[in-house]
């Protein structure tokens, strides 16, 4: 008759605590990484919602100078056009 060999007990009992000391460091590692990534989403959003603000803010100052530049780029027209009759004018005397 042939015994069943017996489990080594003792290489056993290693490789379980190797297998279950490994698992808990892959598990503080994992609850590591997510704890980061939550910090680093939230920043994100934070970082996204004030360059959203910020363009909001550039679009109406940008809005309000072409605004104005147009008021002036017309008024320079109608002194230019003023101009130009006045000199067409006096050469004409």
């Amino acid at each position: 008759m042939k015994q069943s060999p017996q489990p080594d007990v003792v290489s056993n009992s290693i490789v379980d605590e190797l297998t279950s000391s490994e698992l808990g460091r892959l598990e503080m590692l994992c609850k590591s990484k997510t704890k980061h990534l939550a910090v680093v989403s939230a920043a994100l959003c934070e970082r996204t919602r004030s360059f959203e603000a910020m363009t909001i803010v550039a679009g109406y100052f940008i809005e309000q100078v072409c605004r104005v530049c147009r008021i002036e780029l017309a008024s320079m027209y109608f002194s230019c056009i003023y101009i130009i009759q006045l000199m067409k004018a006096l050469s004409g005397l």
